[in-house]
Formats: C-alpha cells, sequence, structure tokens
C-alpha cells in the first residue's frame, strides 16, 4: 500500500489542478445518475466504482479521524488511463454524505462536494433488486442522510442538488 500511495499520490497531482468532487447523498437518490452525466465531461475523470474512500476512519497521531481507504482511489488512478483534458477527478459514494466534515478535513477544504437529495417518499419505496419483499432505503435512513448534508448546507464547496430538478431542468442543474 505505501508504494500504491507514493505511485497514486504522483499521477493525482501530475494529472489534476482543480479539486476533487465527491458525491454524495442518501441510497436511490440519483448518486448513479449524476456521475453518469458528469463523466461525460471531458475534464472530469469519474472513477467508475464507489470506493468508500471515507467509510472507514482511522484516527491519527492528533485524534483527526482520517480515511484508511485513500489507496483505493490510487489504485483507480493507476489502473485507467486518464484523459489529457481531465483537471480533476470525481468520486461517488452515497456514503459520503455522512463524511463531509472528513472529507473538509482530509482535504483542507480544496473539494467540492455534491449532496444530491431526492423525495423521500421515492426513495423509500424503491424496491430492493433481489428481495422484492422489501424496501432498500428505510425511512429513517433517508432523514439520516439527508440532515447529514444538509447539515452543511452553508458550506461554501458543498452543493444541494435536488434529484426533480436535475430531471426536469437537467441543462440549467448541469
Amino acid at each position: 500500500l505505501p508504494f500504491i500511495t507514493a505511485l497514486g499520490k504522483k499521477k493525482e497531482a501530475k494529472a489534476f489542478s482543480q479539486a476533487p468532487i465527491l458525491i454524495g447523498g442518501c441510497a436511490r437518490s440519483g448518486t448513479t445518475l449524476l456521475i453518469s452525466i458528469l463523466s461525460a465531461h471531458k475534464e472530469i475523470f469519474a472513477c467508475p466504482r464507489e470506493l468508500g474512500l471515507f467509510s472507514k476512519l482511522k484516527l491519527d497521531s492528533e485524534g483527526i479521524a482520517r480515511p484508511s481507504r485513500m489507496d483505493r482511489l490510487y489504485t483507480c488512478l493507476l489502473s485507467h488511463q486518464i484523459p489529457k483534458e481531465a483537471n480533476r477527478w470525481l468520486e461517488k459514494s452515497p456514503n459520503n454524505v455522512q463524511r463531509i466534515q472528513e472529507i473538509d478535513t482530509h482535504f483542507k477544504g480544496y473539494f467540492k462536494f455534491i449532496h444530491i437529495v431526492r423525495d423521500g417518499r421515492d426513495v423509500v419505496l424503491s424496491v430492493h433488486p433481489t428481495a422484492k419483499d422489501r424496501y432498500w432505503v428505510s425511512p429513517e435512513r433517508w432523514v439520516k442522510d439527508v440532515s447529514a448534508g444538509l447539515a452543511f448546507a452553508e458550506h461554501p464547496n458543498v452543493y444541494l442538488l435536488k434529484y426533480e430538478e436535475l430531471v426536469m431542468d437537467s441543462d440549467n442543474q448541469i
């Protein structure tokens, strides 16, 4: 991992001149649709799968929670060809919405975050694909995830995007 991290950081520094973009929101809220749309932009390299960079944290020597899986990003950067036009990378994991503070701390304010919110009625009615008799997201989870993102609504690097506005007015929202 130290070797991958060192090489990955070097490639990241060489390839990208703009702040990374992270997407988060409750599951079934449109994070996959959003990354699909943004990945078509020539200046964005979108990680092709969820990396969960901030899903596991560890305390550093100063007691600050740091992501322990940044190696996943560096592995992704090393294993894919980055288009010359790309000047920032993009990663989406719905759970990122629960880690905005840690993302801010890790990137020292040099990041962009898109919090996508979908009407909770539609989210909780999304049926689980492998268990048709149950729903994917509970109402409690929707409230928890949306509340976590809204706590950063005034943060200058956090953008709130409503799924319904994205679908109905995609040109202006993008």
